[in-house]
């Protein structure tokens, strides 16, 4: 049976947030949480800040892609397989996108989690089923981080009209992806968006915690299309959680 109320492993915050989500501004607007300095988020955002002192993305330090795979492959140190993730990430060669949906089962969830970061640069069908297969974890090997990671690349990667996964993994029982998949509804801006935020704020099975409800109220301030007034004056008038009546008070047009 599905359980009947979401699972927040850890609190939301900016210092237990994976790497990846961190980079992902829509999440941190959503979570309320203090992005990185405009530098920094930049230089994380290219690669250009690397663990190591490591190399650009398609610099590679001079060393050959064949050295970086085999460092992704079978290195013992966590941070190298992180380094070798981020210096071939945009390198669009056949083996690189076999490194890196392989890389998505890596042992360690950081490497995982950088591998599907990565794949944004590999929007080929392979690694859109790679990740597809990692956000439905039918045998629950993925943790909350890596699905979360997964659900960035394929909302920025899946074609127009083709986001029922990320719109589906709203109602997902870790908070964490539910969160992430919030984010990519947000950032796609696709008709139905406001629809399916509308239902995690309406949460009549009392199933959604509070952090992804308040995601989602800040989620329909993000979208295009204007929620339905009527529902939304509804869940104003029988909000219990103040933070999320206030958010949601502000998006009533008086």
């Amino acid at each position: 049976m599905p359980p009947r109320v979401q699972q927040l492993g850890m609190q939301l915050t900016l210092r237990a947030l994976t790497p990846v989500m961190k980079r992902w501004p829509t999440v941190l607007q959503l979570l309320g949480l203090v992005p990185e300095p405009p530098v920094a988020a930049r230089q994380r955002a290219s690669g250009t800040a690397q663990p190591n002192g490591g190399a650009r993305p398609n610099g590679g330090g001079g060393l050959r892609v064949d050295t970086w795979l085999v460092t992704l492959q079978s290195d013992t140190e966590i941070a190298n397989r992180v380094k070798a993730v981020r210096v071939i990430a945009e390198m669009k060669l056949p083996s690189v996108t076999v490194a890196l949906t392989t890389a998505l089962r890596d042992p360690n969830a950081e490497v995982a989690a950088e591998a599907a970061d990565a794949l944004r640069h590999h929007n080929g069908e392979s690694a859109i089923l790679a990740l597809r297969n990692v956000v439905a974890n039918s045998d629950a090997y993925f943790t909350g981080g890596v699905r979360a990671a997964a659900l960035r690349t394929l909302s920025a990667i899946l074609p127009a009209g083709e986001g029922q996964p990320i719109t589906q993994a709203v109602a997902d029982f870790d908070a964490e992806v539910s969160v992430a998949a919030i984010a990519g509804v947000v950032d796609r801006k696709e008709p139905g968006g406001a629809d399916a935020l509308l239902a995690v704020l309406e949460n009549p099975r009392g199933y959604y915690v509070g952090l992804t409800r308040a995601a989602a109220a800040r989620g329909l301030k993000g979208l295009p299309t204007p929620p339905d007034p009527v529902r939304l004056r509804a869940l104003v008038a029988s909000e219990q959680d103040s933070d999320v009546r206030n958010i949601l008070s502000s998006l009533v047009v008086s």
